[in-house]
């Protein structure tokens, strides 16, 4: 078998597993792979040089694309990293907060624990005014 005909699979079988396994990796060791089958292709190389060709390819392409293919595939995915991101959000209640104990908002499509100085029940919107660990304190809003 020619050294290109396995290089080609080799490259086939890692785009196939990147579809099983995603993580945005395995496709750019694919891309060194077909790298390496369109050279021997053309050239007869030894095996030490074509494994030289095949990592240095993969790793370029994997730092000059990866957040190209990234993007692509997950999307821009905004991660709140600061508490000072979530002040000022208007949510909504929903589980009723009592003063007392906590209830539960809603931020981004996840369920916070939330606490307030007033009763505030399920439905009403709220603002977000300070972050205390994983618990959001809210008060009432007139939007």
């Amino acid at each position: 078998m020619n050294d290109y005909l396995i290089w080609f699979i080799v490259a086939i079988l890692l785009f196939v597993s990147e579809l099983i396994a995603p993580g945005v990796v395995l496709l750019f060791f694919g891309i060194g792979a077909l790298v390496v089958s369109i050279i021997t292709a053309f050239t007869d190389i030894p095996l030490t040089y074509q494994l030289i060709i095949f990592i240095l390819s993969s790793f370029i392409s994997l730092f000059t694309l990866r957040s190209k293919f990234k993007n692509t595939f997950f999307g821009n995915i905004k991660i709140y990293k600061n508490s000072d991101d979530y002040l000022g959000k208007v949510v909504e209640v929903k589980k009723t907060i009592e003063p007392n104990s906590k209830g539960k908002i809603e931020l981004n499509g996840t369920n916070w624990n939330a606490i307030s100085e007033e009763k505030i029940e399920i439905g009403e919107k709220v603002i977000i005014i300070e972050r205390k660990n994983l618990t959001l304190k809210v008060s009432k809003t007139d939007f």
